[in-house]
């Protein structure tokens, strides 16, 4: 396991670098996104948005783990 980046199975398209991950149990952010797998693909001489089978498809996070040290406390 890469303790700074992490696959997911994620419903994102571009322009959505940058926004939070979060985890569905706990709701706490666990990542940053920050790329993703084409958003389209041609099909019958029409872009059809891609999907990807399987958890872990499509979308690269950092791990939040590493921004910690960066975020004020109060």
């Amino acid at each position: 396991m890469n303790p700074i980046f992490f696959d997911a199975n994620l419903d994102t398209f571009g322009g959505n670098s940058g926004s939070p991950v979060f985890d569905a149990r706990t709701n706490a952010v666990v990542g940053i996104l920050v790329r993703g797998a084409d958003d389209y693909r041609e099909e019958g001489g029409c872009d059809v948005v891609n999907t990807l089978p399987g958890a872990g498809a499509g979308a690269g996070s950092t791990n939040a783990s590493l921004l910690a040290a960066f975020v004020p406390q109060r």
